[in-house]
C-alpha cells in the first residue's frame, strides 16, 4: 500500500515510501551542494561583469559581493551550529523522569 503526497499530481498513481525517500534524499543532497556552490557561480559571474563580458565595473566591486556572500553563508553556518550544539546540551542536561 503506497502513500498517495501531492494527488493532483499523481492522478491515480500511488508514492511508494522508498520512492519518497530516495527523493528527499536527493532533495537534500542538492540543497547542500548549492551552499557550497553558490559562492563560486557568484565569483565566476563577478569576473565575468569584470572583463567586459557582462558588464565594465571594477574587479574589486565586483568580487565584493561574492565575498560578502561567503561571509554571510559562514556566518549563517556558525548560527545555526551554536544552535544545534545549545539544544543538543539542553536535551543532554535534562533530569531523566522518574515514575
Amino acid at each position: 500500500m503506497g502513500v498517495s503526497s501531492f494527488g493532483f499530481l499523481t492522478k491515480g498513481q500511488e508514492s511508494e515510501p522508498r520512492v519518497l525517500k530516495a527523493q528527499l534524499a536527493l532533495a537534500a543532497t542538492t540543497a547542500r551542494n548549492t551552499r557550497v556552490t553558490s559562492p563560486l557561480w557568484a565569483a565566476a559571474c563577478a569576473i565575468l561583469c569584470s572583463v567586459g563580458v557582462f558588464g565594465n565595473v571594477g574587479f574589486a566591486s565586483t568580487v565584493f559581493w561574492p565575498f560578502a556572500q561567503l561571509l554571510l553563508e559562514a556566518w549563517g553556518w556558525r548560527v545555526a551550529l551554536a544552535a544545534f550544539a545549545g539544544k543538543r546540551a539542553r536535551r543532554r542536561s535534562r533530569p531523566v523522569p522518574t515514575r
